[in-house]
This record gives C-alpha cells, sequence and structure tokens, in this order.
C-alpha cells in the first residue's frame, strides 16, 4: 500500500495519496490545489489516476477541481445515490 500526505493549496489543507501496490491503481484524496505537484508525485509514484475522493466542500476542492470535469463524470456525494458532474450543475445550487 502506498500512503502519503501532502499539504496543498492556499489553506494548506492535508490532501492523500492512497495507492495499491499490484495494480499501480491510486485515488487522491482532498486535492485542495497544486495540482501540478499532485500530478507529478503520482507519475513519481509510477501510478495511475483511479479516482479523486473529496470528503468536504471548501471552495478549493469543489470549484475549482470538480466543476470544470466533463457532464458525464460520476459524483459518488457521500450523502446520496451517485449523480454525475452535468446533473449537479443543473440541480445543485451549493455545487
Amino acid at each position: 500500500m502506498i500512503l502519503e500526505q501532502l499539504v496543498v493549496g492556499m489553506l494548506q489543507t492535508n490532501c492523500y495519496l492512497l495507492g495499491d501496490e499490484p495494480t499501480r491503481q491510486a485515488v487522491v484524496i482532498d486535492p485542495g490545489g497544486d495540482a501540478a505537484r499532485i500530478i507529478k508525485r503520482l507519475q513519481q509514484l509510477d501510478v495511475t489516476l483511479a479516482a479523486i475522493l473529496t470528503t468536504h466542500g471548501h471552495f478549493d476542492s469543489v470549484k475549482d477541481k470538480i466543476f470544470p470535469m466533463d457532464d458525464a463524470t460520476r459524483v459518488l456525494p457521500g450523502h446520496g445515490p451517485e449523480t454525475t458532474v452535468g446533473r449537479e450543475k443543473r440541480t445543485n445550487p451549493f455545487f
């Protein structure tokens, strides 16, 4: 297992890289900024990004990272059923 903590973004929040060594798949948890740094570290670890997980809704996590994604991107909010970025844009006033 790969587990690393990075302090990122203007809010200096904790971001975690969690990877599976046998499959080389990884998830990024709470990427609050410094995308280039996170991507570089994933490359250094030689892992493929499988998912981005957010545990809260700071503007640095949601607006700048999720809103620009393709409308078909799956969202697993943790507080309700699976949705998509497009559906959230259309129906969620807090998105």
